[in-house]
């Protein structure tokens, strides 16, 4: 379980992480009803399913990030559509100027600053 997973704080203590009816992450003794998710996931998702905020002219400042990759793109699109792919991606920033991409994990803000070379995209659907 990663520290940004939407889940039900209230009983943290419990050993086991289950989807509970409501629709979200909750942690329990392991007796409760528990639900699955279905699907094949040995095949790697072929789009991008993600949707998320994009910002023009903003990098977002990170006090602790985890760089999934680094490369080159051609548009902040192929650099958003990556993070995309990647169900552990959370930031993706496209730096117009030098054409990269970096595609983040897990991060902390502590703000953003101006940079008229970057598209920040920041995933809210997973």
């Amino acid at each position: 379980m990663t520290s940004d997973t939407p889940i039900d704080k209230h009983n943290i203590h419990y050993p086991y992480t289950l989807l509970i009816p409501t629709g979200i992450f909750a942690r329990g003794p392991g007796t409760l009803l528990q639900f699955g998710l279905c699907g094949n996931h040995d095949n790697p998702p072929k789009q991008s399913s993600a949707s998320g905020s994009i910002k023009h002219g903003e990098q977002l400042q990170t006090t602790a990030r985890t760089v999934l990759s680094e490369g080159t793109a051609v548009s902040y699109l192929e650099c958003f559509l990556l993070c995309g792919m990647d169900s552990h991606c959370r930031l993706a920033e496209f730096n117009s100027d030098l054409l990269t991409c970096a595609v983040i994990g897990e991060y902390t803000s502590s703000g953003t600053t101006s940079n008229a070379h970057v598209w920040t995209f920041i995933r809210q659907t997973f």
